[in-house]
């Protein structure tokens, strides 16, 4: 269980800018995709022990992989953190990589992975900000992702939970949650936003009601029949 299981980053020296990880994988061996599809990681807590890595522009975080339906769940991360000055490259807690178009990867998008019910809290945070942000709940490009995007399919981020251990002063650059390089992605606390939105104003409700009748009106069977029968002809 969550807080029965631990497991902690071993202490690492890092002596260019390095992002480490508990749980992670090579994105491509030997000239081709490493892809961990069906992959999961659960109930555990991850301590990614920044005070435990001695380079100066290091961040470590709990997991990063890159595979079709693979996932995170009811995992705890503790002691994250950021200490780049100078690069400075991103930090991340969770990273689930939607896609990796670099040479040696040629990944243009993997299916479904996500981030479910997983906690950060009680981060490491350096007397002096760093000037590098740490995003703790991501799905989308690698740390430095090559110029061409990639473009996963339908990613998630649902009921997860952040403290970023800041009480008077917010001088660290901590961010919650992160979605890109995808298509059709669900972050739930935002779709829950957007329907108390729509509630609260009957002129959005009114547009999206003549918007939602013309596209159901593209769904008559006059319309689908033709194609259907095409496809079927096709077939036999």
């Amino acid at each position: 269980g969550v807080d029965v299981t631990k497991v902690t980053l071993v202490n690492t020296t890092a002596n260019t800018q390095k992002a480490v990880y508990a749980f992670g994988h090579d994105l491509g061996v030997g000239g081709a995709a490493n892809l961990v599809d069906f992959a999961s990681i659960e109930s555990l807590t991850v301590d990614c022990n920044l005070n435990g890595q001695s380079g100066a522009m290091v961040a470590a975080g709990a997991v990063r992989m890159m595979g079709n339906h693979s996932r995170v769940s009811f995992v705890k991360a503790i002691n994250w953190g950021n200490k780049d000055h100078a690069t400075p490259t991103p930090g991340f807690v969770f990273l689930l990589i939607t896609g990796d178009l670099s040479a040696g990867v040629g990944v243009a998008g993997v299916v479904n992975c996500g981030i479910d019910q997983c906690l950060a809290i009680t981060p490491t945070l350096p007397p002096t900000p760093p000037t590098a942000p740490v995003t703790v709940f991501q799905v989308g490009a690698k740390e430095v992702p090559s110029g061409t995007a990639a473009s996963g399919d339908a990613p998630y981020i649902r009921n997860c939970y952040l403290d970023a251990g800041q009480v008077n002063s917010f001088g660290h650059d901590v961010r919650a949650i992160s979605m890109s390089w995808c298509k059709a992605g669900v972050d739930e606390s935002h779709l829950a936003e957007c329907i108390l939105a729509l509630e609260n104003d009957e002129a959005l409700r009114r547009e999206y009601g003549v918007k939602a009748r013309a596209f159901a009106e593209t769904l008559d069977w006059s319309r689908l029949i033709p194609s259907w029968l095409e496809a079927v002809g096709f077939a036999r």
